[in-house]
């Protein structure tokens, strides 16, 4: 674009340009002198791999053959930008065994894959004395980890939802122990309270995923699935839940920083992302699911396109923008 005509657009947007429209946001200082516009995104180390940058691709679906070619769709970003990813629920797998309706058609070799499984599923293996066949799965498709969602408030509102035998913190210690691989605990859009972080961590778990409140929330998603006359009664309980800010400040009180945080839930943009990382005081990076799945169903393109903003909007925070205390 020609200075000219640049400086004529500067002419024509100047009174549309009022910050007014716009709610300042108090999280940062900028700093304008201190840096430039070279490439700044740190590589970070996320469960023992590198990683290009501090984003991870959360679990959206699997076990149907539309799952399947949107896990492979995403599973062609990840491995491009060297991102860990999450592939959705394994029961499925665990039911049918069929390959290509977790992972699609063609397979891809990345080493940051992990399958996903309710506690509910995992009670059942635990009851049925039969974690075997979960490690055979993780095997068979060479994940490198298991994603553990608690979420009792899901399936209590979900339509013929799984009732909890045991609590899910029993069903961990004495599952865990079993599982030979790297294992991260995460919620479903309603977070986790402070006695349930504080137990998690204490835990042999490796990440811990917070799935605040505010995002996706598979509680609101089933009560829109119950076409039950008296599913009102649910209602009340669709504003309950913890969110990232109520989260951090329980993590950051923790002596026990060597887990690994995934903040995810509520996540609009990379600023978000930036602000979580570098508020609390170990290792973290920031998660997406809806936001990647829209961007998913429209086209690879537009996926590649969300990604590389996403790295291009750290890049600036990284070198422009702190933090405040």
């Amino acid at each position: 674009m020609s200075t000219i005509k640049r400086k004529k657009d500067h002419i024509k947007l100047f009174i549309k340009s009022n910050y007014k429209k716009f709610n300042k946001d108090n999280r940062f200082d900028y700093e304008p002198l201190l840096n430039s516009h070279q490439e700044n995104v740190k590589k970070v180390t996320f469960l023992g791999k590198e990683i290009d940058s501090p984003i991870f691709i959360s679990s959206i679906t699997g076990g149907t053959k539309y799952g399947g070619e949107i896990n492979y769709r995403l599973l062609k970003i990840a491995k491009e930008f060297n991102l860990p990813i999450g592939l959705g629920s394994i029961r499925p797998f665990l039911e049918n065994n069929n390959r290509k309706n977790y992972i699609g058609s063609h397979y891809i070799d990345h080493n940051l894959v992990f399958g996903n499984i309710g506690i509910s599923q995992l009670e059942e293996l635990r009851v049925s004395e039969n974690i075997k066949t979960l490690q055979l799965a993780l095997e068979d498709l060479n994940l490198y980890g298991l994603i553990i969602h608690i979420n009792p408030l899901q399936e209590w509102v979900q339509p013929n939802g799984d009732r909890l035998k045991y609590s899910p913190l029993s069903t961990l210690e004495e599952i865990l122990p079993m599982l030979n691989c790297k294992v991260i605990i995460k919620e479903v859009g309603c977070g986790f309270g402070p006695e349930s972080i504080q137990k998690l961590l204490k835990l042999p778990i490796d990440a811990l995923d917070t799935a605040g409140y505010g995002g996706t929330n598979f509680t609101y998603i089933e009560y829109l699935r119950n076409n039950i006359k008296n599913r009102s009664k649910y209602k009340p309980l669709l504003g309950i839940g913890n969110s990232n800010e109520d989260m951090l400040k329980i993590l950051n009180q923790d002596s026990n920083t060597s887990k690994d945080i995934i903040f995810s839930g509520g996540i609009k943009n990379y600023l978000d992302g930036f602000y979580y990382i570098n508020k609390y005081n170990g290792n973290s990076i920031y998660a997406y699911g809806g936001n990647i799945l829209k961007q998913c169903l429209k086209s690879e393109k537009a996926l590649y396109n969300f990604i590389e903003g996403e790295i291009s909007g750290l890049n600036f925070a990284n070198n422009f923008l702190k933090v405040k205390k």
